[in-house]
């Protein structure tokens, strides 16, 4: 068997595992959550909001309600009760909030806001992802 066959298989056999599934709908829920984020971000940094850690995390809230919905239904199918995993998703969201304004003031402070914003982006996400999965949406 080649090295290329072997990689192969294994990605195969990867993407029938129930994580790369939900994985793949985390990333695509998440990017309608992110765009609604960005484009609010955007829209109250150019109207003058500074600082832009406090614009990003306006925008950062609200894409937070969608995406707890977009993951409780669509991506882990969720069972665990509302009143459960809607306080577990807000400490959640409290915990990437801190990430993400964080990560944004010390990265922006020399690099553009809209670049900073996507290295926060990519720490949250994955932090998101596995709280999610982990420990907001399980079921009891």
């Amino acid at each position: 068997m080649t090295s290329d066959s072997s990689g192969s298989h294994w990605f195969s056999r990867l993407r029938q595992h129930q994580i790369y599934k939900e994985f793949q709908r985390f990333f695509l829920s998440g990017l309608g959550a992110t765009a609604i984020h960005y484009a609010l971000m955007i829209w109250l940094v150019e109207l003058g909001m500074r600082p832009t850690w406090l614009a990003s995390s306006i925008g950062f809230i609200c894409s937070a309600v969608v995406n707890f919905l977009l993951a409780r239904y669509l991506v882990f199918d969720s069972k665990a009760p509302w009143k459960h995993a809607g306080l577990r998703y807000v400490l959640m969201i409290g915990g990437g909030l801190l990430i993400n304004a964080i990560a944004l003031a010390y990265l922006n402070s020399f690099i553009h806001y809209l670049i900073a914003q996507i290295g926060a982006t990519g720490l949250v996400f994955i932090y998101n992802f596995f709280a999610s999965k982990y420990w907001v949406h399980k079921s009891q």
